[in-house]
């Protein structure tokens, strides 16, 4: 779970469990883990933040999984009848906690999921940074080494005609 907003992103709660028994497919595992965040993380959490918000909120729940996304859009899932008897999911109450606006169920794209440093190997370095990159991990000496970012055209002009000027005086 993480705040968000247009520029900024602090993460506030994270959860890694490990499944209580096999999952048959990708659509499957995903399900399970959407249960339990929003059964352990998401519906514990939207009390306080009604409160210190002063407003009822509504959290956005990322998805990178259409089927998935499907299943729980529609309540329904034909392909894995033995959700509830081998890993304790309804996916009817699933559907049900979208359906009455506790959550936006959302596509995000999976180099975009956050949680996948907690859920996948990573053999490329530039995966690896992006994925710490998203969940806002840095190394501090790395990061307060970096030089500032350049600044706008306007500032840069402006800059180099003040250091012109004094070397004429």
């Amino acid at each position: 779970m993480c705040v968000r907003g247009e520029n900024t992103s602090f993460p506030l709660q994270a959860l890694s469990k490990r499944q209580s028994c096999v999952s048959h497919s990708t659509q499957e595992a995903e399900i399970v883990a959407a249960n339990t965040a929003v059964r352990a993380i998401g519906i514990p959490a939207m009390p306080l933040w009604d409160v210190l918000l002063s407003k009822k909120v509504r959290l956005t729940f990322h998805e990178d999984n259409q089927a998935a996304i499907y299943v729980c859009k529609n309540g329904r899932n034909p392909t894995s009848r033995t959700l509830g008897r081998t890993h304790g999911v309804c996916v009817a109450w699933l559907h049900e906690n979208f359906v009455i606006g506790h959550f936006d169920l959302i596509y995000e794209k999976t180099d975009a999921q956050a949680a996948d440093i907690f859920t996948k190997g990573f053999t490329d370095i530039h995966k690896w940074e992006h994925a710490c990159k998203n969940i806002n991990h840095v190394i501090p000496k790395e990061w307060w080494s970096r030089s500032p970012a350049p600044r706008g055209d306007s500032q840069e002009k402006k800059t180099d005609t003040s250091s012109s000027e004094e070397m004429e005086k």
